[in-house]
């Protein structure tokens, strides 16, 4: 969503196989250390192409409209796919500065970041999304212009037991981003959802059209939060690209 690249210093922001430009999804060519990102991936396209998308509609971007963050506030980078990802940005984009908030909560480990611990471009932040007190001093004193939204409660099995705690990370975290980042006019959000919010396909493909249908408090939670993100995208017309 939105018509601008997300670049990093004028590259394709290449997530393992994905190539981020704008709400572009590009898959390149898979990487060991970030195979399990191809699960956010939608199609395959030609070397140096870009695309918009928004439902099924897809039209070629122009170069010029690319985007350069340059001070990026990633949530949730001490998990596995968060992680992976962080890691490789810090190290391909060393001009880029990456906060790093996570509040290590299960399936976070600080162990994770250990490639890039004492990286230049790094910063470290224990904290909660869901305090906007936090999340708001965190922005302002490293003047923050991107966010990567990563952090979530993701464990299925867990959230029957505890959905109250993965509907105040999910949702209300993501609601406090949000508030966040629009009232301080960041040039792009970046929102990782999850197929689970369209419910079982049974192997069969579905799209951005397809309705709603969570089943479980899990993918119910992430439903509410991309909710959200689609109200501030139609309200405000927030620089909002979902993945």
């Amino acid at each position: 969503f939105g018509s601008s690249h997300f670049c990093f210093q004028g590259q394709s922001a290449q997530v393992g196989e994905l190539s981020l430009q704008g709400s572009a999804v590009e898959v390149m060519p898979p990487s060991s250390a970030l195979r399990r990102l191809n699960v956010i991936t939608h199609g395959v396209l030609a070397s140096g192409a870009s695309t918009h998308v928004r439902g099924p509609s897809v039209r070629t971007v122009a170069a010029s409209d690319e985007y350069r963050p340059s001070r990026v506030l990633f949530t949730g980078g001490a998990g596995f796919i968060g992680s992976n990802t962080l890691i490789h940005m810090v190290q391909t984009y060393p001009d880029v500065t990456f906060v790093c908030l996570d509040n290590l909560s299960e399936g976070s480990c600080m162990a994770n970041l250990d490639p890039i611990k004492g990286a230049p471009n790094y910063v470290f932040v224990l904290g909660n999304i869901a305090s906007e007190a936090t999340v708001r001093l965190v922005m302002e004193k490293h003047k923050v212009d991107t966010v990567m939204h990563f952090a979530a409660q993701s464990h299925v099995d867990r959230s029957f037991v505890r959905p109250i705690i993965y509907s105040e990370t999910n949702v209300m975290g993501t609601a406090v981003l949000l508030k966040v980042a629009h009232e301080m006019g960041v040039g792009r959000f970046m929102h990782i959802s999850t197929d689970e919010v369209y419910g079982e396909s049974l192997g069969e493909p579905r799209d951005e059209n397809a309705h709603f249908l969570p089943g479980n408090p899990y993918s119910a939670s992430k439903a509410g939060a991309e909710c959200l993100v689609r109200g501030y995208l139609e309200s405000f017309n927030m620089p909002i690209v979902i993945v």
